[in-house]
């Protein structure tokens, strides 16, 4: 259970962080995945939710490779 929950939170705040900015964004799929990587903000905000998510993977894989 613990593990859907952490998946969720990290969905929820990627999400949130991905959007950048307060104004809302409207228009088709293709518009809006066109501004989140034409605009420096969404790019500067998706590459640091990455690297996050990167750390902390390899903080998990780690702690699961010692416990075996």
């Amino acid at each position: 259970m613990k593990k859907y929950l952490i998946a969720a939170v990290s969905f929820l705040t990627f999400t949130q962080l991905a959007s950048a900015h307060a104004t809302g964004h409207s228009g088709s799929f293709m518009e809006m995945a066109s501004h989140y990587f034409s605009q420096w903000d969404h790019l500067a905000a998706l590459l640091a939710v990455t690297a996050l998510a990167g750390f902390v993977a390899r903080k998990a894989l780690s702690r699961r490779k010692k416990a075996k």
